[in-house]
């Protein structure tokens, strides 16, 4: 059989889209190739979050077309901007069952485009994990946000959660294949059934949904992604409930985009830079170990020099512990592309100067851990020698020792001797 080279762009909710794009294709028979230079077909799964991004898929795009290999398009940039991929095959983020068929039309010759926005369940689908440690689950397609200047839901639609049954029993299934992390993903984990028809006083939830995984028997930890502050001020009791259960991690993801509410308004984010001051004090005083992770969009047009500023007091007030920090780029077909952008370089001072006093803010919290002893799960192999953990705190702790001493999916106690802005050292304690 033909040999297909699968490339990834983007998120964990791209990363999950290409599990079962792998293992619809190993069951048809396919064979599944790591470099390009091997396939006679390659996948692009593509994001269309940000411009590098996408200039950079591009770039691939006319590299791949020169040495003659055939293409075909999957994920956000094909149902968002098929304008842009004329000349390529390309399928939607809905019909990843359908991915044989494209495959073998785009093999014979033929361009095909599968393309219909329509919302399926694709936790039915087989799913092939890259990691084999780490199962990614996604618990819902598309949001209930309409943000000025993300061109996501153009490409995956309104809200669509998947039953809580399947998505349990998916996570069953992994866990008895060996998986030690479970990970709950989606454009947004904080609406998690919001739309489902008989819910309207919320009462199923993703705090729902995480109870019900923790309670599956096993030796595993839940990893919940990213949920937007507006819905998780609904539900925040509860959420801060869940993350304190002994099988999850530490770890909230909010994305608070800018400091400044004018800004936030601007960006139709729904919620106020007090909203989410609130739930992080509020989840930092529950759990002081916590882990928050966050994403700040620099230079939005209507950013202004104290808006500026507003989110510099921000970063030092809530001390982040990962934040994901991008300058905006417009975005196609959206509302905040038709604005006048800031100059180049203004936005560029800016986000160096962002991201130098998070990593000072970030460094200094994690001085914190120096001494700390405890238990880590090692989840993957690292460079030179180096091995990779985490903590309950989902906290990267590097462990440079003997393969003889560790094995991947093992626990091992630790102890911290140094630290960086990003991750801790650690020696195992015998």
């Amino acid at each position: 059989m033909e040999k297909i080279c699968v490339k990834t762009f983007g998120c964990s909710l791209n990363q999950a889209d290409s599990d079962r794009i792998i293992a619809n294709l190993l069951e048809r028979g396919f064979i599944i190739v790591d470099n390009t230079d091997d396939a006679e077909l390659v996948i692009l799964n593509s994001c269309a979050v940000k411009g590098p991004t996408e200039s950079k898929f591009f770039t691939l795009i006319d590299k791949l077309k020169k040495d003659g290999k055939k293409l075909v398009v999957a994920g956000c940039i094909s149902q968002a901007m098929p304008e842009k991929l004329e000349d390529c095959s390309k399928i939607g983020t809905s019909q990843l069952d359908s991915i044989s068929d494209v495959v073998d039309e785009t093999l014979n010759g033929n361009i095909v485009s599968v393309l219909v926005k329509e919302n399926k369940n694709k936790i039915l689908m087989p799913s092939k994990r890259q990691n084999p440690l780490v199962e990614i689950i996604p618990i819902s397609s598309g949001c209930l946000n309409n943000c000025t200047y993300c061109i996501t839901k153009l490409a995956r639609g309104g809200l669509y959660s998947y039953p809580i049954e399947d998505i349990v029993a998916r996570a069953k299934k992994a866990i008895s294949e060996g998986v030690k992390e479970i990970f709950l993903t989606s454009p947004d984990n904080g609406c998690y059934g919001f739309d489902f028809i008989d819910n309207k006083d919320r009462k199923i939830n993703l705090s729902t949904l995480v109870r019900k995984v923790a309670e599956l028997d096993g030796h595993f930890y839940i990893r919940i992604g990213m949920a937007n502050p507006n819905h998780i001020m609904k539900i925040i009791d509860e959420f801060i409930d869940v993350l304190k259960l002994d099988k999850v991690y530490k770890f909230a993801h909010i994305p608070v985009q800018s400091g400044d509410n004018f800004v936030l308004e601007d960006m139709k984010r729904e919620y106020s830079i007090e909203d989410y001051y609130y739930i992080v004090n509020k989840i930092k005083k529950a759990i002081p170990d916590i882990t928050i992770a966050t994403d700040i969009i620099v230079g939005y047009p209507t950013e202004s020099e104290v808006a500026y500023q507003n989110t510099l007091t921000m970063i030092k007030d809530t001390k982040p512990n990962v934040a994901n920090i991008s300058r905006f780029w417009p975005r196609p077909h959206t509302p905040a592309a038709e604005l006048k952008e800031i100059p180049g370089g203004e936005v560029k001072d800016r986000t160096i100067t962002i991201k130098r006093s998070f990593e000072w803010e970030s460094r200094r919290e994690n001085q914190k851990w120096i001494g700390w002893e405890g238990v880590v799960l090692v989840t993957e192999e690292g460079k030179m020698g180096s091995f990779i953990s985490r903590n309950m705190s989902y906290k990267p702790v590097i462990i440079i020792v003997d393969k003889v001493f560790v094995q991947v999916g093992e626990k091992y106690k630790v102890k911290v001797y140094e630290v960086t802005e990003h991750y801790l050292r650690a020696k195992l304690v015998e």
